[in-house]
């Protein structure tokens, strides 16, 4: 009858408590997870979790599958869906994005090209130099090369010898690459000192083209 369709919950050293659920019996399945959260899926196609006291639907999470027959929440909180279709997962808690900041004051937030080196190293050119995020985490800032100061990065690349090349359209004239070891300057154009590399790109065959400015 519908007013005994639910689900008990039993909770340490306490006796059994009936939760009604409207539908309760087109449920297929029901599990709960490591963080105490209960997930259930029913013949209508659709997921319901109730986490801190709340139950909420996620019926467009499931709009491919086929008659759902059972499911299962990882240590991960993932959840795995077993139906006439196949296995399908759910990542519940996957970090799509992350935001990176600095001081809110810092030129450094102004990010003008992004460059992911062969070694997985994330390197920007910004407002304020290049910033490095290495793969163990570690971060590194580059303000100046020699005696120039670098100011606004505008265009940064990695050639085929895994050097990597930047450019300004403003601050100086040239570009500068990175060998693995040292800087070094290289001039471009008919009257080096008036030419400024705006962006860097490599193409199909790992050859580096120079978008430039001049005076």
């Amino acid at each position: 009858p519908p007013e005994f369709e639910g689900v008990w919950e039993w909770k340490n050293n306490q006796k059994p408590v009936f939760k009604k659920i409207i539908g309760a019996s087109l449920i297929n399945s029901i599990d709960i997870g490591p963080n105490g959260e209960i997930i259930i899926v029913r013949r209508t196609r659709e997921i319901r979790i109730r986490e801190s006291g709340e139950w909420k639907s996620y019926t467009s999470l499931i709009s491919q599958i086929k008659n759902p027959k059972n499911v299962f929440i990882s240590l991960n909180g993932n959840v795995w869906i077993g139906s006439e279709n196949g296995l399908f997962l759910y990542r519940r808690h996957k970090k799509h994005w992350t935001f990176v900041e600095h001081t809110p004051s810092e030129k450094r937030n102004m990010v003008n090209d992004i460059l992911i080196r062969s070694d997985s190293s994330i390197w920007l050119a910004t407002a304020d130099g290049i910033v490095v995020y290495k793969p163990n985490g570690d971060t590194m800032g580059i303000s100046e090369i020699g005696e120039q100061k670098l100011s606004r990065v505008t265009g940064i690349a990695e050639d085929r010898d895994n050097n990597i090349w930047i450019g300004s359209g403003s601050t100086f004239s040239g570009t500068y690459f990175w060998n693995g070891e040292k800087w070094k300057s290289r001039s471009i154009g008919k009257i080096p000192s008036e030419t400024f590399v705006h962006k860097i790109k490599k193409d199909f065959k790992n050859n580096l083209w120079f978008l430039c400015l001049s005076k």
